[in-house]
């Protein structure tokens, strides 16, 4: 099983990527990446081309996947699609880096 946080938005509505928006100092795509991990399975954050460099400075470039702009697909599917043919024979348990009061006994 491999976790991943959704963060690969284009912020159309909120004006600024939901992920990098901090609470105590930390960015939300981090809050809900720790809880996945914290399921004991690793980890990913899914972003688009234009959010990669920016994620950099909060993740190893190992945890972060980038949507495939080859799949004719959009929205939170094309970051699953992208995880899907990275990991195919993966298990995949979603979350989006808005869904930072989930609980972690909620995800187990």
């Amino acid at each position: 099983m491999i976790g991943v946080v959704l963060s690969g938005g284009q912020s159309s509505r909120m004006g600024q990527d939901k992920g990098l928006i901090k609470v105590d100092g930390k960015p939300w795509a981090k809050i809900a990446f720790e809880k996945l991990m914290s399921l004991g399975v690793p980890a990913l954050i899914s972003v688009n081309e234009s959010q990669f460099q920016k994620y950099l400075s909060h993740f190893n470039e190992k945890e972060l996947i980038v949507d495939r702009s080859n799949a004719k697909i959009g929205g939170p599917l094309a970051g699953v699609m992208s995880v899907h043919l990275s990991h195919p024979n993966e298990d995949v348990i979603v979350l989006a880096c808005d869904m930072i009061n989930v609980e972690a006994v909620v995800l187990k």
